[in-house]
């Protein structure tokens, strides 16, 4: 009689029903009050779908921002509205997600919060507000009106400037970037993805240049590039992609038939060029030890397929039969790779490891 007590009909089956004691307790002791269970872990499949979707989202901001700016991409209100909401969601979530602080994940919701208001909340806060800003401001005017057209001009204009704020949001690039390099198991793959991200920061990089520069040919009320290069009357791909080409040209040892004519386009010319003796020396140094690590990766593979050639041609031996020995040792090579070498003890001489966490890394 208890058990059936114990017992409420779901559909066609009967399910155990939890006790009101159960319900207030878990393993370790009381359960945790309702507020602190919505606090989400920061590895939360949840967490991770969203931050992956927040990066989708900060490369159409990088992209679309900038041409925005110079006027070669006229106002998306429903993309506006759709940053807006999206980041606005953003900041309320960060108080509802965990963190990591000393190797440790701290769950508890006003340590929480507390850690994010003294962070990045401001800044979040700022970008957002200059984004609901931007939507009023698109929503509440008219554009068969005259009498403020001059005041909304500038104000447009001021709100356009003020979007870039919006490029402090790259600082999620570095959290989703370490992410994924802590995820990666393969030394190599590593190493490919550093190249990656260093081409596409140089091409973000350029991108900024290269609308600034097409600004400043637009804004000259005397003769600019665009006007000498015959492009001012050119579509918008066909200028944006001669100022994207002069802006790759300034980083590398490239011809190009654009130059600059009036005072402002020689002084920012000049100051691109500043830039980019820096950043591609930068550029060309990681590039360089990456390439270096991914040889020395495969130093020991390459020593011993020198081997087996060297064997190979020494005894003629006939192509069937090396076709075979060569598929036995890229197969063999591949186990060795899959073979885990790195112990526990070898990470803790590493990594100062805590021992509540040496015996979590022990069951696995």
């Amino acid at each position: 009689d208890e058990e059936f007590n114990n017992c409420r009909p779901v559909g066609s089956a009967l399910e155990p029903r939890a006790s009101l004691a159960s319900s207030r307790t878990e393993e370790g002791g009381e359960r945790k009050p309702l507020m602190q269970r919505l606090v989400m872990h920061p590895e939360a499949r949840k967490r991770l779908v969203w931050v992956l979707l927040g990066a989708c989202m900060l490369i159409c901001d990088v992209i679309v921002i900038p041409l925005q700016l110079a006027m070669l991409l006229p106002e998306m209100e429903s993309w506006q509205f759709a940053t807006l909401t999206f980041w606005s969601i953003d900041i309320i979530m960060n108080f509802w997600t965990g963190r990591y602080e000393g190797g440790k994940v701290e769950m508890n919701i006003g340590k929480v919060a507390t850690a994010y208001l003294k962070s990045w909340f401001f800044v979040d806060l700022l970008t957002v507000s200059v984004d609901f800003i931007s939507c009023v401001m698109y929503w509440v005017q008219d554009p068969g009106s005259t009498g403020n057209s001059v005041r909304m001009v500038r104000s447009a204009r001021l709100l356009r400037m003020l979007r870039l704020l919006r490029v402090l949001r790259l600082r999620r690039f570095f959290e989703v970037g370490t992410w994924l390099m802590n995820s990666i198991e393969a030394e190599g793959t590593v190493v490919i993805a550093r190249v990656v991200g260093l081409v596409f920061g140089i091409l973000i990089i350029n991108h900024f240049i290269a609308c600034m520069w097409y600004s400043i040919g637009i804004a000259e009320e005397v003769e600019s590039w665009l006007d000498r290069g015959g492009l001012y009357d050119a579509s918008n791909p066909h200028a944006y992609a001669s100022a994207f080409h002069w802006s790759l040209t300034q980083f590398t040892p490239a011809t190009n038939n654009l130059a600059p004519v009036s005072l402002s386009e020689r002084l920012f010319a000049c100051a691109v060029v500043l830039v980019a003796l820096i950043t591609f020396s930068t550029f060309l140094g990681k590039m360089t030890s990456a390439m270096s690590q991914l040889v020395n990766l495969n130093t020991k593979r390459y020593q011993r397929e020198a081997v087996v050639r060297r064997f190979m041609g020494e005894y003629k031996i006939p192509s069937h039969t090396a076709q075979m020995v060569w598929q036995l040792f890229r197969h063999q090579a591949c186990l060795d790779e899959r073979r885990p070498k790195t112990g526990l003890e070898e990470i803790c001489e590493i990594v100062d490891v805590p021992q509540q966490l040496r015996s979590v890394l022990r069951t696995h």
